[in-house]
């Protein structure tokens, strides 16, 4: 019996212990910007002369991400704990593109990159963003699978809901 009990409670623990508590809470609108300043401040050059070349008007986060929304949405607004359902697109800024969704995709915002983290907030359901991020605030040094390290990426997003 007192071995029941010894795996018993340390199963109750972690049942009855709020998922707050588990992992850091990210529903408190904090969102970790830690990214080398340096190549952040490279990245946003190269962004700003993207634009400027290619005639395109877009507002600045103070984060240093560069966006356009296309629709700003007049459903409900976006959380940092909200799942959202998505379609997109992401392109390097050559122009390759590295990832397309035509059908819906949901994802908890909070697992999502920091650029989309940033971003997406600034729209309600129905709306719809373009957002030139830079690698930092994307896949950084790493890349991705098809994404080259140190990429800055272009996502045109279109919020279809949000929970």
């Amino acid at each position: 019996m007192i071995f029941k009990k010894a795996l018993i409670l340390p199963l109750l623990s972690i049942i009855l212990v709020p998922n707050t508590c588990i992992k850091k809470n990210i529903c408190d609108g904090s969102i970790d910007l830690k990214t080398d300043q340096s190549t952040l401040e490279t990245d946003i050059e190269i962004i700003d002369e993207y634009l400027s070349e290619n005639n395109i008007d877009a507002q600045t986060d103070s984060t240093g991400i560069r966006y356009i929304i296309n629709k700003k949405g007049t459903g409900k607004p976006v959380n940092p704990c909200s799942r959202v359902s998505i379609t997109y697109l992401g392109k390097l800024l050559s122009g390759k593109v590295i990832d397309l969704k035509k059908e819906p995709v949901s994802y908890s915002l909070d697992e999502l990159i920091v650029g989309w983290q940033i971003g997406i907030p600034k729209i309600n359901e129905g709306g719809a963003i373009t957002l030139f991020v830079p690698s930092g605030y994307a896949y950084g040094k790493n890349g991705a699978e098809g994404i080259p390290p140190y990429s800055n990426i272009i996502f045109q997003i279109n919020l279809l809901s949000t929970e």
